[in-house]
């Protein structure tokens, strides 16, 4: 605290906390300290302090006595994460009392209408579609929770693993091959999906982007002879859809209208997790490595 040149310090601990409860704490003991009523300029390095003035967060909380239900309004999103193994409804993350809600620019309005209506702070983010966008996302996200630190980490080890995959891809000294993402409902991503990014960080073609498809698009069993790709991906669902994406890779090998693709005809057709095809968190590495060992066959490199 600085007035007329005197400068006070403050501090204190507690246990069991969060860096948002404690940078809030930080504010309100400040202004505790306070003999009389005065003008006073707030300066904070925390983004969380910084949005609950300016996006108005902390009227709401005034407005709601500082309280949710018969708790204080303090951080219990963090205490609370362990005793719930999935959120399933709107009632729950109310139940739950977080300070603060991160959802995708997806969420229905409805749902964003009924967590604000509770008093609860959502911090909306838009939908990555490439993998540059879900390391700025993930940065963004970071330093939302003032974790940038473990977000440096999370991009570092993803930009090494990268990089990794993408020498041993050089070193093979494999041809680029021609690639279509084919499912069982017939469905297929091109343009514009961050699994058509994901085939071009490993130098592969898509020929769903080739042949002008955008994402989440359908794909006739004429355009797939018309395309004939050197290699094609078929997404397993672990769910009831898992045994009817198989009986789908049986039947591509199978049917004889398919007998001339080369895929078909070189044995080249791929299972992979279907998480795989729709990922937007760090864990998009995960599928860029699997579709690069299933399409170059580096595994097999190894042997």
């Amino acid at each position: 605290m600085l007035y007329n040149g005197a400068r006070k310090e403050l501090s204190a601990g507690y246990s069991k906390t969060t860096n948002n409860r404690m940078e809030v704490l930080a504010v309100i003991k400040g202004l505790e300290a306070l003999k009389e009523k005065c003008a006073v300029n707030l300066y904070s390095d925390s983004k969380y302090v910084v949005d609950a003035v300016e996006k108005g967060w902390a009227k709401k909380w005034k407005a709601n006595g500082w309280k949710r239900n018969k708790n204080e309004m303090a951080s219990v999103l963090y205490d609370k994460l362990d005793r719930f193994t999935k959120v399933d409804n709107v009632e729950k993350i109310i139940d739950m009392e977080p300070d603060l809600v991160i959802a995708a620019n997806w969420l229905k309005k409805d749902i964003l209408s009924q967590l604000e209506d509770a008093g609860i702070n959502v911090y909306i983010y838009s939908t990555s579609s490439t993998y540059e966008e879900q390391k700025n996302l993930i940065m963004e996200l970071a330093e939302l929770v003032e974790e940038k630190e473990k977000g440096n980490e999370i991009v570092r080890n993803m930009d090494e693993r990268l990089a990794a995959v993408q020498k041993k891809i050089k070193e093979s000294r494999k041809i680029s091959p021609r690639v279509l993402e084919y499912s069982h409902y017939e469905g297929t991503n091109g343009k514009g999906s961050i699994f058509d990014d994901m085939l071009q960080k490993i130098y592969v073609i898509n020929t769903a982007r080739e042949a002008g498809i955008g994402r989440f698009a359908k794909i006739s069993k004429e355009k797939v002879i018309e395309i004939n790709p050197d290699v094609i991906i078929v997404p397993i669902w672990d769910s009831t859809a898992a045994k009817d994406s198989s009986r789908f890779l049986e039947f591509l090998s199978k049917d004889k209208s398919y007998k001339d693709l080369k895929a078909v005809k070189n044995g080249r057709i791929y299972p992979i997790p279907g998480k795989y095809v729709y990922i937007y968190s760090q864990y998009v590495i995960d599928g860029i490595e699997e579709l690069a060992n299933s399409i170059y066959q580096l595994e097999d490199d190894k042997e």
